[in-house]
């Protein structure tokens, strides 16, 4: 294993849709640190961090790829009480967003990194024990832009005209045939799978979340081929490319995304969801108060999303560490996709729709509804999100509805005709007007 030991340093296209809309967990402009799980506290200068290192075991190691490619990163292995690495654990990756990198620096574990904190506090219980891996892009943001562009990234966006290295980060989609994968990024599919190997790690069982452009490396890892390593994935404030979702269609995804996000709009991860619903692996969470650092709410420490006295946070490791590329290990069948279209198919319009479709939708969420059973195994569970997302493309205007327009499409074409009727009768009148001032002007000038 090529590791050099470093020291430590300091978007709507089929009507309505019921996304789960939620309010913050913190007031705005407070972060997730170290403090927050216990590590030192608020008042110290490096708010933790120090402490989580010391007590996380953390190390910050480089990696140089077979091109001899370099990358620091942080990792977390978990030990036995003889020193020796725990074999057949999970591994969670956190890529962090656009400034968060940096080659030595502890910013991508020491700002957002709820995942991190969270398994490091619980590292002797046996259920949340995982290898951690953050890689870290080689500068935060690039300073030498002229010779490579993208060191300061994971994914290949560059600025079109008029935006700047903030504003390239808010579009839509990104299309991935288009935009190779960067060599940072192949760098760290490389180190992932040497981790596995190095520590015997469960293959079966990756998990990678990421924010902001990580949201974005998310999408990257789990569907720019079909090649599948993560069992589980989280993209929060992230933008995919729409058509390679089938790639991921087998990937369980939770999607996060603040609803006033000023960075990247959730019209992207909105896209993101509509294209991957259909395969009854994902849900999307809009947290409608929340501007770009939605994280604070979706790994929240405090906030209980679903009313069930588990924190989101807590929540969403214990749905991420039940997940396996074999399939879920206490056998459940996961209903919160199924809940979510079924509400969405409840928030359409009844105006976009035929009668006869709309009817046909009214029909299929009763179906789909008996699906929610927990008897009902995963393949009728999956028809029954199919199902209703078919109907919900069916997005049409009702011939009722457009008989009901003619009238006012008539008025309209009337009171325009008047217009243009008065509009040339006031021009020839203008017309004669002028044509006798000018006449008796000229009589005047004789």
């Amino acid at each position: 294993m090529n590791h050099v030991v470093k020291k430590f340093m300091t978007v709507c296209a089929c009507g309505a849709l019921a996304f789960t809309n939620l309010t913050p967990a913190f007031a705005k402009g407070d972060i997730i640190r170290p403090y927050t799980f216990g590590f030192g506290s608020k008042d110290e200068v490096d708010e933790g961090v120090y402490e989580l290192v010391e007590k996380g075991d953390l190390k910050h190691l480089t990696f140089k790829d077979s091109k001899e490619h370099a990358l620091n990163y942080w990792i977390h292995v978990p030990k036995d009480v003889n020193g020796n690495a725990i074999e057949n654990l999970p591994m969670v990756v956190y890529m962090h967003g656009y400034s968060d990198g940096g080659g030595d620096n502890n910013i991508a574990i020491r700002y957002h990194n709820a995942l991190l904190f969270r398994l490091i506090e619980q590292q002797n219980d046996p259920t949340r024990q995982a290898i951690i891996v953050v890689p870290q892009t080689p500068f935060g943001i690039n300073p030498e832009k002229d010779k490579d562009w993208l060191a300061d990234q994971w994914v290949g966006i560059e600025p079109r005209e008029g935006e700047d290295l903030w504003t390239q980060w808010n579009r839509e989609t990104w299309n991935m045939d288009q935009t190779p994968r960067t060599e940072n990024l192949n760098t760290v599919v490389e180190l992932l799978k040497n981790v596995q190997n190095t520590y015997k790690a469960d293959k079966n069982r990756a998990y990678v979340s990421g924010i902001s452009m990580g949201g974005y490396t998310t999408w990257d890892l789990i569907s720019r081929d079909d090649s599948r390593m993560f069992a589980a994935a989280v993209p929060i404030c992230g933008v995919g490319d729409p058509t390679k979702v089938e790639n991921a269609k087998d990937t369980p995804i939770r999607m996060f995304h603040g609803g006033i996000d000023p960075v990247i709009n959730n019209k992207a991860s909105r896209i993101m969801y509509e294209a991957v619903r259909k395969y009854g692996n994902a849900t999307f969470t809009i947290y409608e108060d929340e501007e770009h650092p939605c994280w604070n709410s979706a790994y929240s420490p405090v906030l209980d999303d679903n009313k069930n006295g588990v924190s989101n946070l807590d929540d969403l490791i214990a749905w991420m560490f039940n997940q396996s590329l074999e399939g879920t290990l206490d056998g459940s069948v996961d209903k919160a996709p199924l809940q979510q279209i079924i509400n969405d198919a409840k928030a359409q319009v009844k105006d976009d729709y035929s009668k006869e479709s709309w009817d046909q939708l009214q029909a299929q969420i009763t179906v789909s509804e008996k699906a929610l059973d927990p008897s009902v195994n995963k393949e009728e569970t999956v028809k029954a999100i199919q199902d209703l997302d078919q109907l919900m493309n069916k997005v049409e205007v009702s011939a009722d509805k457009e008989a009901a327009k003619e009238p006012a499409k008539k008025e309209e074409a009337k009171e325009n005709n008047s217009s243009m009727g008065l509009g040339i009768t006031v021009g020839v009148v203008a017309i004669v007007v002028l044509g006798f001032v000018a006449v008796k002007m000229k009589n005047n000038k004789k």
